[in-house]
């Protein structure tokens, strides 16, 4: 069944699976995972196989989270892993931690177009209802809206609501809130509202978020905050990597805008900006698919003046008028076509009028 499976189709029946998961999850008190009863507490579920832990000592929470986190450090965060350390920090009475890790997969999905802003409020305010009385889950619950809104300042008011130094809480440098935390902080620093903490404290936050690499590189986020926060080739390399990961989702624009800026096109010129990634999705379908039609979403970029882009996509495209098909198509769209972008599709037919 899977052999037949596109990987962006699986990617999408698991992201599914994992929201409707959630959704389950965060219609019960708690935000336990289904199998428990009265007497008895369910066992602890992770992914990794060595985490059979079925004692609800402090212990074995902690160890179980240990687990998890370090899976996210080897391969990133994937779809379903903040619903198991929900259930585990739910186990441990940190209800804010158990609002964070279940943000985690709704974010995930925010991040990668699959949920709007509208639908990801509308989850945070059935949690809140959930808990009326809960001051720390409210918290939690705003500073998660804060990050999706991007408003820093309210980010760093409603974590600093929270007790995470108490027993229950445990946060490693690289956990999620912590990370949240140096994003509403970079995000300070970088704009016109002014500067959090000395020089020297400000390079510590900066070495700390850039140590996080491993755990969220799968976040568009994280390399867009890295791109505004960076100078020379890391910063291009983060708004690529912004865009490539997720070219339909929310921060995409931002990628791209920047892309655009250090690149010396105009704003107007955003839109049109597809990453190398993105170019070779699409010469990828072009050739699978044999026809030239998936093509015209690479038209607006040849029509940029000269950036690393274009001229990518001006050489991957001359490769694929050597076969008919393609010739074909370029040469229907040249007629068509006035200006640069006449210009450049003549380059790729090898100079022909």
């Amino acid at each position: 069944m899977f052999r037949k499976c596109s990987s962006k189709t699986l990617f999408i029946l698991i992201i599914s699976l994992a929201i409707v998961i959630l959704g389950a999850v965060l219609a019960i008190p708690l935000f336990s995972m289904a199998g428990e009863s009265k007497t008895n507490r369910p066992s602890i579920a992770t992914t990794s196989n060595n985490n059979n832990v079925s004692q609800t000592t402090s212990k074995d929470y902690q160890q179980a989270l240990q687990n998890l986190a370090e899976e996210e450090r080897l391969g990133g965060f994937k779809p379903g892993m903040g619903l198991a350390e929900s259930s585990i920090r739910e186990q441990t009475g940190d209800l804010a931690g158990a609002v964070f890790a279940a943000f985690k997969d709704l974010f995930f999905a925010y991040q990668y177009g699959y949920l709007s802003k509208s639908q990801v409020d509308e989850r945070l305010a059935e949690v809140g209802k959930q808990f009326p009385e809960q001051k720390a889950v409210h918290a939690a619950l705003g500073a998660c809206r804060a990050l999706i809104s991007g408003d820093a300042e309210e980010g760093l008011a409603q974590l600093g609501m929270i007790d995470f130094a108490s027993p229950a809480a445990s946060y490693g440098l690289d956990d999620f809130p912590r990370w949240m935390e140096r994003v509403f902080i970079l995000s300070i620093n970088n704009s016109d509202n002014g500067r959090i903490g000395s020089s020297e404290e400000r390079n510590k936050i900066w070495d700390e978020y850039l140590a996080t690499r491993s755990r969220y590189i799968n976040y568009p986020l994280y390399w867009l905050v890295l791109s505004r926060n960076s100078r020379g080739a890391q910063q291009m390399d983060g708004a690529e990597r912004c865009v490539s990961l997720a070219p339909k989702g929310p921060y995409a624009d931002a990628g791209r805008a920047l892309l655009a800026q250090l690149t010396g096109l105009s704003n107007k010129d955003n839109a049109a900006i597809k990453t190398r990634l993105e170019i070779e999705s699409i010469i990828e379908t072009a050739v699978a698919s044999g026809s030239g039609e998936e093509l015209y979403k690479l038209l607006p970029l040849l029509a940029l003046p000269d950036n690393p882009y274009t001229l990518f996509a001006l050489g991957a495209c001359r490769g694929l008028a050597t076969q008919e098909n393609f010739a074909r198509y370029f040469q229907d769209e040249m007629k068509k076509s006035s200006g640069r972008l006449h210009e450049r599709l003549r380059y790729i037919l090898g100079g022909q009028s």
